[in-house]
């Protein structure tokens, strides 16, 4: 029964529309086919029929037609509710089956009046406009279906029984004709529906494919753990900004925001709670915010802020101080209270730069400058800032071009032994004279090295020069080397140090490595596995710069040391300073129940010797016992101490 079904479903909007905007389309072709063979017959019975037959009931009829063409004007071109489109159409069926009766009954009418050939004009008239305006109804099959049921019976009976052999086999031929015509249209109707079903699919898959896409777009440019906007989707907003201010003018400030003390809180608890105070953080920066401010997760603990608009130094303080305000406070986690802060770094478009780069790159520069001058506050990108960025460009493109090997080189500070006033290692610093620029600063160029990825070559080279001059020390002289951050977080850095001294041919017991708790602490684990890796040759490790960093105590009791060195900032001012003298001898008292030697560095008076030899320090560095040298003076230095040490036993043994 559905397969001629004599309604339109409303289940199905999509083929009533299309059904709907076909028919539209065919609709001046159906009048135009009526009208004109409607005409044409009139024409032939006008002088042979009454007028009222051949001109006034096709005028009515006409008029008809026309109410209802003039209603189909511009269907086709506007969004017609389905409700109203279902309506149309079933009315269309009904409107079909009355004009199909009405202008057959009006033709047949005419029959008495007409000789053979007009009899035979309406035969043809009949088929051959049916016929037509079925193909004009091909898309609505149930109006074309109720047309042929109104009109083909009647044609059939009327002109197979005038006794005419010319009209029955008229009758016969409209009868195959229409048979024919009907299986088309049924098969046409078919594979219409079926592509409009086909493109309902299609539509259904693009419409899915589309929210998969973006829903795959908005977690490819949203972070995962705290549901902010991530790097990716942080610097297409950039780029979007700075075109925008580029083509209308307009100015925005670019910060970045770093929390300080989230890596011991990580290290000490677990990354389960550093995460959770990771979402903590995204949380409470996203209420401090304005709505002035994107905010972003860049990745570890670094977010990303873009400020709409021009904004004040004071401004950007106010903003930063409201930011880090937010941090600060006290996390709770399950019994466990976290305690982190946060540095900002700004930088403005367009002062600061025009392109996306450069403007996050000058942000992140005084987001470096904020964790070591200005921790927990904002620092905005300035002039100076600008004028050392140069520089430091200046530098690192003198250090990619630089013949490391000829233009690297060491100096040693000697460790003594205050018991016996004997040198008992030496530290290799590194030094850089550059041909173009001249001595640069081991903290400046190390730096540079680090950022630009060059250290473990540099690293690899200094240590080679450094195992060469250690070769021609007695066998009882030790040699200090540092490792930065990024040796001891590179994967394998330890056995390729190895392997150089296993070159070198030196005893490994003589060479002791100097690390930083922040190098420790960057990559606990690669760390940890480099330092097993020298330690399993027969290295040593120190732990320089023992109180400055934020987790000492966590890493102490943690890390495989022989030795500690208290950094030369306690010992400033020790003379009067009753506290630093009670923080070393702490650590000295520390030092030794570990099993470890004490170096104090940054010894520079004699004074500062006695109070440290009354503490219980035995071991010094600095100044006061020696400056950086070159390596022949510090082969001279321990040569001359063996002569004083030969002299001295001789004299006593004379005695």
């Amino acid at each position: 029964m559905s397969r001629f079904r004599f309604s339109f479903p409303r289940h199905d909007p999509e083929l009533a529309q299309a059904q709907l905007a076909a028919f539209a389309h065919q609709i001046p072709l159906l009048y135009f086919i009526l009208l004109v063979n409607t005409v044409a017959v009139s024409v032939t019975h006008y002088h042979m029929a009454p007028a009222w037959l051949t001109v006034g009931v096709p005028c009515a009829l006409f008029a008809v037609c026309l109410k209802r063409f003039l209603g189909w004007i511009g269907t086709h071109r506007r969004q017609i509710p389905t409700n109203i489109a279902v309506r149309r159409l079933n009315s269309t069926i009904a409107l079909a089956v009355l004009l199909g009766i009405a202008f057959s009954v009006w033709s047949l009418s005419l029959y008495p009046y007409g000789d053979m050939e007009r009899h035979m004009h309406l035969a043809y008239y009949m088929s051959l406009t049916l016929i037509g305006i079925v193909f004009c109804l091909m898309h609505l099959r149930a109006a074309a279906l109720g047309l042929i049921a109104a009109v083909v019976p009647a044609f059939l009976v009327f002109f197979g029984t005038r006794g005419s052999i010319v009209l029955t086999a008229i009758a016969i031929n409209f009868a195959l004709v229409s048979g024919a015509m009907l299986t088309v249209l049924l098969t046409y109707y078919r594979d219409f529906a079926s592509l409009i079903s086909s493109r309902k699919q299609l539509l259904v898959q693009t419409e899915s494919a589309r929210r998969l896409s973006d829903e795959n777009f908005r977690l490819a440019n949203l972070d995962a753990l705290t549901g902010l906007p991530n790097r990716r989707r942080f610097l297409y907003e950039l780029e979007q900004r700075v075109a925008q201010a580029q083509a209308v003018g307009g100015a925005f400030v670019v910060g970045v925001i770093d929390l300080d003390g989230f890596k011991p809180v990580n290290d000490a608890f677990g990354h389960a709670v550093g995460d959770k105070v990771l979402i903590e953080a995204g949380l409470r920066l996203q209420a401090a915010a304005s709505e002035r401010i994107f905010l972003a997760r860049l990745g570890g603990d670094e977010f990303g802020v873009i400020i709409s608009g021009a904004a004040s130094d004071d401004e950007l303080h106010a903003i930063g101080d409201q930011l880090s305000t937010a941090l600060r406070k006290p996390i709770n986690l399950s019994g466990i209270v976290a305690r982190v802060s946060g540095s900002c770094g700004f930088a403005r478009f367009p002062e600061n730069g025009r392109a996306s780069a450069a403007l996050f790159e000058r942000a992140d520069y005084a987001l470096y400058f904020a964790k070591h001058y200005n921790r927990g506050q904002s620092t905005i990108f300035s002039g100076s800032h600008e004028a050392k960025l140069s520089e430091q460009a200046r530098i690192e493109q003198a250090l990619q071009a630089a013949n490391l090997e000829a233009e690297m080189h060491l100096m040693y500070q000697p460790v003594v032994d205050t018991d016996t006033q004997k040198t008992i290692a030496f530290e290799a610093l590194a030094r850089w004279v550059s041909p173009a620029l001249g001595s640069i600063g081991p903290a400046t160029f190390i730096a540079i090295a680090e950022r630009s990825g060059m250290i473990s070559r540099l690293t690899e080279i200094l240590f080679r020069k450094a195992l060469a001059e250690a070769h021609r020390w007695p066998d009882d002289v030790g040699l200090s080397f540092n490792l930065s951050v990024h040796d001891l977080s590179l994967k394998n850095m330890g056995q390729r140090l190895a392997a150089i001294i296993d070159t070198a041919k030196i005893n490994p017991a003589r060479i002791s490595f100097e690390i930083t708790e922040t190098s420790v602490m960057k990559d606990a684990a690669v760390a940890q596995a480099n330092l097993d890796a020298l330690i399993a040759l027969g290295c040593s490790i120190a732990l320089d710069d023992f109180g400055t960093g934020q987790s000492n105590l966590a890493y102490v009791h943690q890390l495989p040391l022989s030795k500690i060195k208290i950094d030369r900032s306690f010992i400033g001012g020790i003379e009067a300073n009753k506290v630093s003298r009670d923080l070393i001898r702490t650590i000295i008292d520390l030092s030794r129940n570990l099993g470890c030697m004490c170096v104090t560095e940054g010894v520079e008076t004699a004074a500062q010797v006695i109070i440290l030899r009354t503490l219980g320090c035995r071991y010094i560095q600095g100044y006061f016992y020696g400056k950086p040298m070159t390596g022949n003076e510090a082969l001279a230095r321990i040569a001359g101490e063996r002569v004083v040490g030969i002299k001295s036993a001789t004299a006593r043994a004379a005695v």
